[in-house]
């Protein structure tokens, strides 16, 4: 058994350490592959959004939230970068 210097074992000090979350509410409609993979072809390929969430059997408003989280992650990663190489 390993343990660390205040005697612990390993598994004790990464359930301490560890914070698990846990989902509440709904499942998400459309999974991290599918909405990467929307993202993608919405902008790559010209396709329409109609037809693309048709595509991968989503609805159209569940597509447009979809498209909308993408961007709002890329214009905080675009500010984070912005203020992190003004240095």
């Amino acid at each position: 058994m390993v343990t660390n210097r205040d005697g612990q074992t390993v598994s004790q000090a990464l359930n301490e350490h560890t914070v698990v979350k846990k989902m509440s509410g709904r499942r998400p409609s459309v999974t991290e592959e599918q909405e990467d993979e929307l993202v993608r072809r919405y902008l790559t390929t010209g396709e329409s959004l109609a037809d693309v969430a048709a595509a991968l059997g989503i609805t159209r408003s569940t597509a447009r939230r979809a498209i909308a989280r993408a961007r709002a992650r890329l214009q905080d990663v675009l500010a984070l970068s912005f203020i992190g190489g003004a240095k």
